[in-house]
């Protein structure tokens, strides 16, 4: 709903329409575009089937959904500073600082989960990669 509203009441159904709007928001824009573009496969593929299909690869499609949250973030941080604060940049460090505390904190459980299953299973000679 998003993309249409603004493609319509922004662009005047037109693509050319972007090339009318400051250099800033068309490069916001294309981001949000590449955001939403990245989105698909994830969206296609998030099924158990396709789980059990993909194997490993679907874990792997979908830490791609890292990079959509940074694209999505610069493109509200420019596009929606109605929502943020002025001036937008401090939308965008404060979206940016949120979403390298989200990957510290993910970091952090996945190494302290390691090290919890490393030691318990040393105590009893069983080894496994995780």
């Amino acid at each position: 709903l998003h993309t249409r509203y603004a493609f319509e009441h922004v662009l005047g159904d037109r693509w050319d329409g972007i090339f009318f709007l400051t250099l800033e928001r068309q490069i916001s824009t294309w981001v949000g575009l590449a955001a939403l573009i990245l989105m698909v496969p994830l969206a296609l593929s998030s099924s158990d089937w396709a789980v059990r299909k993909l194997g490993i690869w679907w874990k792997r499609l979908h830490s791609s959904v890292f990079l959509v949250l940074v694209l999505a973030a610069l493109h509200t941080a420019y596009m929606g500073v109605h929502y943020g604060l002025n001036p937008p940049r401090a939308t965008t460090l404060i979206l940016l600082l949120s979403l390298g505390a989200i990957l510290l904190a993910r970091a952090f459980k996945n190494r302290t989960l390691k090290e919890t299953f490393e030691h318990e299973n040393s105590a009893s000679g069983f080894k496994k990669d995780i």
